[in-house]
């Protein structure tokens, strides 16, 4: 008996790179519909630059048709030029997915990725709060500097410095998606 399957294509996409992706994912979608068996197609996109392709097809030989075409291949050549991808199957009428995430990036990676933002930062600080307040007490010296570092770190730094190292804090040693 024939079945639905679904196939979920993530990409976590290079800073930068958003509008290159968009245009891609354009051109996949295309290309999926040209193949006999696809059905539907669906991207959901979130924040930080990951991305998901959800693509349906008829049966496991519409999608070794669609994955074996010389416009799949050369589409999955050019999306490693701007992204790392991770590729999920299911079959059947109920299907469920493990979405890949922020919480799947690396712990060591995020460890060296923080303290490379905190480090200038509270370097900056603390020379600047013993120029200006250095003869404050110092639990009121910690509070003011803990409060600026918390703060510039939330709202400004790690959120720029995230986005731009995504790519490498998800990325597996086979340069796929990490697993969560």
């Amino acid at each position: 008996m024939k079945t639905n399957v679904i196939v979920l294509a993530t990409r976590v996409v290079s800073a930068g790179e958003v509008d290159r992706f968009r245009d891609w994912a354009e051109r996949a979608d295309a290309a999926a519909a040209r193949i006999d068996g696809h059905r539907a197609s669906v991207r959901l996109e979130q924040p930080g630059g990951i991305f998901h392709l959800v693509l349906q097809f008829r049966d496991r030989a519409a999608l070794a048709a669609w994955e074996s075409s010389d416009a799949y291949n050369a589409l999955i050549e050019e999306g490693a030029d701007f992204s790392i991808r991770q590729r999920q199957v299911q079959e059947g009428a109920q299907i469920w997915f493990r979405v890949p995430s922020e919480s799947s990036a690396s712990k060591p990676r995020q460890v060296l990725m923080t303290l490379a933002a905190v480090y200038p930062l509270l370097l900056v600080i603390s020379v600047t709060a013993n120029a200006l307040i250095g003869d404050w007490p110092l639990p009121l010296r910690l509070l003011l500097s803990a409060a600026v570092l918390t703060t510039l770190l939330t709202f400004v730094i790690l959120p720029r410095v995230r986005r731009r190292a995504q790519t490498w804090l998800l990325a597996d040693e086979k340069g796929e998606i990490r697993e969560a």
